[in-house]
């Protein structure tokens, strides 16, 4: 499930939002919780125009790490990926999402 959320997370720097999602599935569908694989849903979902989907995934994610903040989830993103300028991308919607879901 890494490898197909890995592979998403490139497909969406590169504005391949259809593969993005299309991997981003594949990794869920083996570990439906795993935290970045739904964050990178939300992100997916929003940037697709689905709203409320994106929502859907981030409170998914919340149940799946209930302890963990907004900017936990965040922090965890950044981790993941080197390139900054992506990361304020995909944060900037993933947050927008984290404040509407609380």
């Amino acid at each position: 499930f890494y490898t197909h959320s890995f592979t998403a997370t490139i497909h969406l720097l590169n504005g391949e939002l259809e593969a993005a999602q299309t991997d981003v599935d594949r990794s869920l569908a083996i570990h439906p919780t795993f935290l970045f694989g739904l964050l990178l849903s939300a992100v997916i979902a929003e940037k697709r125009g689905g709203h409320a989907a994106g929502l859907a995934a981030v409170r998914r994610a919340r149940e799946s790490e209930p302890a963990m903040s907004g900017e936990d989830y965040l922090a965890a993103v950044e981790s993941v990926l080197a390139n900054r300028d992506a990361v304020s991308e995909l944060n900037a919607t993933l947050r927008g999402l984290l404040e509407e879901a609380a």
